[in-house]
């Protein structure tokens, strides 16, 4: 739920800024919520119902630049919930990644510096409520040289340490070493051609998992055209893993995602994935882009991540079409995932659903939304399967230059095959908004 909640008070601030948003180009974009949301489900129980309210302050922030030592990105909610009542414990909520790179010797050596935090469920298979809700935070960094081959090919090669924890699944927290190397060759003006290997060795920190210590291999063919319309990167090879209790895997690796620019006002989006993941991976894969973060068609995304040691197969696909009109604006979206883990397969799921988000200018000052998706879950080994529907209407105005109000519902329902999984909740949520020029 916490993913959900941010996502519900983002949805509600970014309405705020109407069809404004994308026009700014400034550097620095950021603003401020003050929230009240009532809830008559909070803990999303079948049959005994409690209703709770908070105080909700939250930071927005987007962040781009780049000087002559220098390049960066940051984007991310920061919310502290404050329940009223005091039954259920106050809750700091962050969704944010952060990328940072020292230009040492630009054009050739660069240090990484990344930073990636979140909140998950500690056990996916329940409702996500706070008491189910744990942080999740992944870091990286290390150095990346870039060596001219030619006037067309160049190889990149990267070290990195990364870390991943999380608060309560202690089974994640890890420390990892990963090197990659990269030969990119220029095919012509708009397309590119890569060969990519890398290698990482991962340590879990709890001596029981000593034996699901891995290595991981990869080695795929990358391409990439980038033309006036159409933009398309594709990679197909291999990957294999080697635990250290003498387990050994290879599976495929496939990736291909792409945009259209269908007219002046449309554009169509896929994606497809075929290989193998892993939690960190996942967290780092749905981190915000300070390019789209404050675009009021950003939509409400419900999908979790099994936060665990496990490695497992990702196959996915993905189709989105927005539309941009001068008051109009429109995404709809849908999405096919099957997740195989190699080891704890009662995490395997299939899970598909349609999303729709609506954004209308009522007047200059007035805008109205409306969003619904509709996923649906299968657990294989349980055969339990799961509906979750999620709907709302939120409508935003402007008071003045810099502040806004806006008024939102949602309502959340579940019907599963397991009736102790079952739920009804409904959200209201008022916010009070602070954005200065350019955000």
């Amino acid at each position: 739920m916490a993913a959900r909640k941010l996502a519900l008070a983002y949805l509600a601030g970014a309405i705020l800024s109407g069809f404004a948003a994308r026009a700014q180009a400034a550097p620095l974009q950021w603003g401020v919520d003050l929230g009240i949301e009532h809830s008559d489900n909070i803990g999303l129980s079948p049959a005994d119902p409690m209703s709770a309210t908070a105080l909700i302050p939250s930071l927005l922030v987007a962040w781009q630049d780049q000087g002559a030592r220098y390049r960066g990105a940051l984007a991310g909610t920061f919310s502290y919930y404050h329940y009223t009542q005091g039954e259920i414990g106050d809750q700091w909520l962050g969704n944010g990644s952060g990328k940072f790179d020292w230009l040492m010797r630009p054009g050739r050596l660069y240090w990484a510096f990344e930073d990636y935090i979140g909140q998950e469920p500690v056990d996916v298979l329940r409702a996500s409520t706070p008491e189910n809700t744990q942080r999740t935070n992944v870091f990286a960094t290390g150095p990346t040289l870039t060596l001219r081959l030619g006037s067309a090919t160049e190889l990149q090669t990267d070290l990195r340490y990364i870390t991943s924890t999380a608060n309560k699944t202690d089974a994640f927290n890890a420390d990892r070493g990963q090197a990659a190397a990269h030969l990119l060759r220029e095919i012509g003006p708009l397309s590119r051609l890569s060969l990519n290997v890398s290698g990482q060795d991962v340590r879990f920190r709890e001596d029981a998992l000593k034996p699901n210590d891995y290595r991981r291999y990869e080695a795929f063919l990358g391409y990439e055209y980038d033309g006036p319309r159409l933009h398309l990167q594709a990679a197909a090879g291999g990957s294999k893993l080697k635990f250290d209790d003498g387990r050994d895997f290879r599976k495929p690796y496939a990736q291909a995602l792409g945009r259209f620019s269908v007219s002046a006002r449309g554009e169509l989006t896929f994606e497809l994935d075929d290989r193998l993941y892993d939690a960190a991976e996942d967290l780092i894969a749905r981190a915000p882009d300070p390019a789209t973060f404050f675009d009021p068609l950003g939509g409400v995304n419900m999908r979790t991540t099994t936060i665990s040691p496990d490695v497992y197969m990702d196959k996915e696909a993905q189709l989105g079409y927005v539309w941009r009109g001068p008051r109009l604006e429109a995404r709809l979206g849908g999405y096919w995932r099957k997740q195989d883990f190699l080891t704890l397969t009662n995490f395997d799921q299939r899970a598909y659903g349609p999303a729709l988000n609506v954004l209308y200018a009522l007047t200059p000052r007035t805008s109205l939304s409306a969003f619904a998706t509709r996923n649906v879950t299968r657990y294989s080994a349980s055969a339990r399967e799961d509906h979750l529907g999620y709907y709302g209407v939120a409508m935003g105005h402007q008071l003045a230059q810099h502040w806004s109000v806006g008024l939102q519902y949602a309502r959340r329902k579940q019907t599963s095959t397991d009736p102790t999984q079952e739920y009804t909740e409904n959200r209201v949520l008022l916010t009070l908004s602070y954005r200065p020029t350019g955000a």
